[in-house]
């Protein structure tokens, strides 16, 4: 009884959502969660897209074992082996460089989609799906989350899809950073602009893109959600019971240190573990089609035989479509070729999404205390 009146005054006391708030927060939020999963997000889109023996880029690692029949730790240390240990963050400039852009349209479309589904004069729950940064309670249904977030996907898509595809023809470069064969980031987007043309180049794998991240993010946002409650509510039965208690070290088997990481509304464990969990669960539902949207625009929409890629190219053909990459992936390796990557795929999920939500919220918090809350 007495919990859920704390949760609900100290959501009370945040902020009121503001449009700026969103932008500047996602945008810190969005680089702190690229930098933290960028070698995990290496080694996912080499397993991805390699084919045979080790395809695009990735030989091998020690023993001459390709990159997709690794473990996760073993794709690391060998890439690093390999390449260098810049490697690892080979790809990142692009994602970097946009990073503040796309969170800010991600977090911005979803809140802003949430408060027209859910207007708070309408009786419904005026809460953002991400934040704890509502005007009321943080509390809201699955539904319009999920619709917010499919609505913030489509729209973060014409950004996403191309970051992607240079970030992925970078990645799939195997020579180490500095030698002779090394592409850096301009090279390749210059090769991808004067070789395939800017807009067809650019905009390879768009369709896949918006088929994965329009559903994965109405299931990330929507997951957030309920997670978040779920924790917020048990914290804040636990923090009434711990003041309860008289004198114990321990209240209902939780130890006395894990109280003050989780204070309600949405504390630090709440908000990386929600997170966290909410990335898995997004990007498990959409393996399939990530594994073949990497494949796709790891090749190019035309294929040039000039080397230098000068604008009159000996020959030019169509690229490899995406029904050529599936047939291709279930002849050669049958229904396993499309969660190729997973592990690499899941655990970057949790550890990216789960800095992500961390430093979002970290970022309203900080913006409340400095207005005086």
């Amino acid at each position: 009884m007495e919990a859920p009146q704390e949760l609900d005054r100290a959501r009370a006391a945040l902020p009121p959502p503001s449009p700026w708030l969103d932008l500047a927060a996602g945008g810190v939020a969005g680089a702190a969660g690229i930098a933290a999963g960028a070698p995990l997000d290496t080694v996912r889109v080499r397993q991805m897209s390699a084919t045979g023996g080790g395809g695009g880029g990735a030989r091998g690692g020690r023993g001459g074992v390709p990159p997709q029949k690794q473990g996760l730790g073993a794709a690391l240390r060998a890439l690093a082996a390999r390449e260098g240990g810049a490697a690892l963050f080979k790809g990142a400039a692009y994602p970097l460089s946009t990073a503040a852009l796309q969170q800010a349209v991600v977090f911005a479309a979803e809140r802003a989609a949430f408060r027209w589904l859910c207007p708070p004069d309408g009786g419904a729950a005026p809460s953002s799906a991400a934040s704890s940064a509502a005007p009321d309670d943080g509390r809201r249904g699955v539904w319009p989350s999920f619709l917010a977030g499919c609505f913030a996907g489509a729209v973060q898509t014409p950004i996403t899809s191309a970051v992607e595809l240079l970030k992925i023809r970078q990645q799939l470069n195997g020579a180490p950073i500095g030698s002779r064969g090394h592409l850096p980031a301009a090279e390749v987007l210059r090769r991808v602009v004067v070789g395939e043309g800017a807009l067809r180049g650019l905009s390879r794998g768009a369709g896949l893109t918006l088929l994965r991240d329009a559903p994965s993010y109405g299931v990330y946002f929507a997951a957030y959600a309920l997670a978040r409650d779920a924790a917020d509510g048990a914290c804040a039965k636990l923090a009434a019971a711990a003041a309860a208690e008289e004198g114990g070290g321990a209240v209902a088997g939780a130890p006395a240190w894990w109280l003050p990481l989780c204070p309600p509304p949405g504390g630090a464990l709440v908000q990386l573990g929600a997170g966290g969990l909410a990335g898995v669960v997004a990007w498990a539902s959409i393996i399939p089609v990530d594994v073949v949207k990497s494949r796709v625009q790891a090749s190019p929409a035309v294929r040039i035989d000039d080397p230098r890629l000068r604008t009159a190219p000996a020959t030019r053909a169509p690229g490899v479509g995406w029904a050529a990459v599936v047939r291709q992936a279930w002849r050669e390796e049958g229904f396993s070729a499309f969660f190729r990557g997973a592990g690499a795929t899941l655990s970057r999920a949790f550890l990216v999404n789960g800095v992500i939500f961390y430093v979002f919220e970290g970022c309203v918090a900080l913006a409340a205390g400095g207005g005086g809350a």
